[in-house]
């Protein structure tokens, strides 16, 4: 899955408290309901073909100092074969203090600071890098929201549509690229729906 490189801030105020408690509420063990992706529009697409069955929701433990004090920290998402190997995934991450070196995962989604649109949920914004082709530049930006409502637990990622600028000099402006993809319009959608299985002890 392709990774996008720098974070944007929420442009809407968000409520004075920190994330760990919100990643208290999302971490678990998940089976998965559905994977749906969508690389032509911003609506529900096909089923994702695949053989793993369950998701590991957790946060990052060489986060959560950072989680404890603040609205940032790093939320993760991945694709475990089964419920057991979400366990064992999650005892690993634990004993390495980080995310995510393990067994081969499916799929992968994360978040980066509270949400302020609904009441526990984490959200990440960041901008794909620019890149420069044929003498221009390109930028888009990925927008993932994850929420959990008792146990059913869901994510929604959307990637904006691509924007392209004049390079400067052969370099692509960082700000510009950061401009443009605030207001790009969304391209494509992947939808995760799970319904949790297993709550974690950090």
């Amino acid at each position: 899955m392709k990774r996008a490189a720098i974070l944007l801030m929420s442009a809407g105020c968000i409520d004075e408290t920190v994330l760990e408690p919100v990643a208290n509420k999302l971490d678990g063990i998940y089976e998965i309901a559905s994977l749906t992706q969508n690389t032509s529009s911003c609506e529900p697409g096909a089923e994702v073909p695949r053989t793993h069955t369950h998701a590991l929701a957790f946060l990052d433990p060489s986060s959560r100092e950072l989680a404890r004090d603040s609205v940032g920290g790093d939320f993760f998402i991945v694709s475990c074969a089964s419920q057991a190997e979400c366990r064992d995934r999650h005892s690993q991450v634990l004993l390495a203090g980080r995310c995510c070196g393990q067994a081969p995962i499916q799929f992968l989604f994360q978040g980066a600071e509270l949400g302020d649109d609904a009441p526990d949920t984490i959200i990440e914004a960041r901008l794909q890098e620019p890149l420069f082709v044929d003498n221009t530049c390109r930028a888009g930006r990925i927008d993932t929201l994850i929420a959990r409502d008792g146990g059913a637990f869901h994510v929604s990622q959307k990637t904006s549509v691509v924007k392209t600028y004049p390079a400067d000099g052969g370099d692509c402006d960082l700000d510009t690229a950061i401009d443009l993809a605030r207001d790009a319009p969304c391209e494509q959608l992947e939808l995760l729906d799970a319904n949790v299985v297993e709550e974690l002890d950090d």
